[in-house]
């Protein structure tokens, strides 16, 4: 800038604008289907990046659920009414996305009465150190303590069925606060596999959440223990123990979830293009496209098995604009 009056002209020292464009939403965690018994609590959760705010909706059998207006949606008291197919958008001032769907399923009956299993990584009983497990930070020398960190239970009958099954615990000097957790999906005497997933929820209020938007994170190896059954009265401590539970540490946070570089190789004379995905080999991939400007939606789910996969989109002639883009699926 020069300014200038009767007695002579000064400049100023040189400055740079820059004009940032706005992110468009994309989500890096999506929501996950499961079978859900009835009268069970479930949560459906999503995480999003882009230039906020960012505004969500979210959707049951394509009609909005009314005030489901968050990245999470909670159905307290699951019911036949309740089952069906969920996802959700989320948008900017500028553009939106929409998540893959979710099927809710209404599961058989739950078992009358659920197994118990102690969720604590000290052992409890006077004279007893046959557990003693304590968590620490990302530089594996300091425990976690206070309310920023947590640890909750995943528990299922098979790895693939892991669901959260306690609230969240807050730690002090390395240990979580101990409960007796009644599991949903184990009766008592069952065979039943367990963990521990920590998080610090400065990042996000789930595990998933926090770990998908780069926060930190850790999870205990797998247990397979088999669930106590009730007392009356109540025994001290009751519920079968973290038998194996050993120390682990949280992992530094990670960015968000890998992009995947799109090649187009080939434009058919049909009209039909021709994609090439390169990324990280053993992962899957979500194909996202948007075809007005504005409004991202899925295209295709890839599981890349070497690095590089390809796809087609046969409707691609039917449009005047194609965009596309990729994103690794936790």
């Amino acid at each position: 800038m020069v300014a200038t009056n009767a007695f002579g002209a000064v400049t100023s020292a040189p400055v740079s604008l820059t004009v940032e464009a706005p992110v468009s939403p994309q989500f890096v965690l999506q929501p996950q289907s499961d079978h859900v018994y009835a009268g069970q609590y479930v949560g459906l959760q999503v995480a999003a990046v882009g230039t906020p705010p960012l505004n969500y909706q979210w959707f049951h059998d394509g009609v909005a659920v009314p005030g489901a207006t968050s990245a999470s949606l909670v159905l307290p008291n699951f019911s036949t009414n309740d089952a069906g197919t969920y996802l959700v958008k989320v948008s900017n001032e500028t553009e939106s996305a929409t998540s893959l769907a979710a099927t809710l399923t209404l599961a058989d009956a739950a078992p009358a009465r659920g197994g118990l299993v102690r969720f604590a990584n000290v052992s409890e009983a006077p004279g007893s150190l046959t557990i003693f497990a304590p968590v620490f930070d990302v530089d594996g020398l300091t425990r976690l303590n206070g309310p920023d960190f947590v640890s909750q239970m995943y528990a299922g009958v098979t790895p693939e069925q892991l669901r959260p099954v306690a609230p969240p615990r807050e730690f002090s000097s390395g240990f979580w606060q101990p409960m007796t957790v009644v599991l949903p999906n184990g009766a008592p005497n069952a065979t039943v596999f367990v963990q521990a997933r920590v998080w610090d929820r400065r990042s996000g209020v789930t595990y998933e959440t926090a770990r998908a938007l780069g926060g930190k994170f850790g999870r205990s190896a797998l247990l397979q223990i088999v669930a106590g059954e009730p007392h009356m009265p109540p025994f001290p401590f009751e519920g079968a123990p973290l038998t194996g539970l050993v120390s682990f540490q949280l992992q530094a946070g990670l960015p968000n979830f890998t992009t995947g570089l799109l090649e187009l190789t080939e434009h058919r004379d049909d009209g039909t293009l021709l994609w090439q995905l390169k990324g990280a080999a053993g992962f899957r991939y979500l194909v996202e496209r948007q075809t007005d400007g504005a409004n991202w939606t899925p295209f295709q789910v890839l599981t890349n098995a070497t690095g590089i996969v390809t796809f087609t989109d046969t409707s691609a002639g039917d449009a005047k604009m194609q965009l596309y883009r990729a994103r690794m699926l936790d």
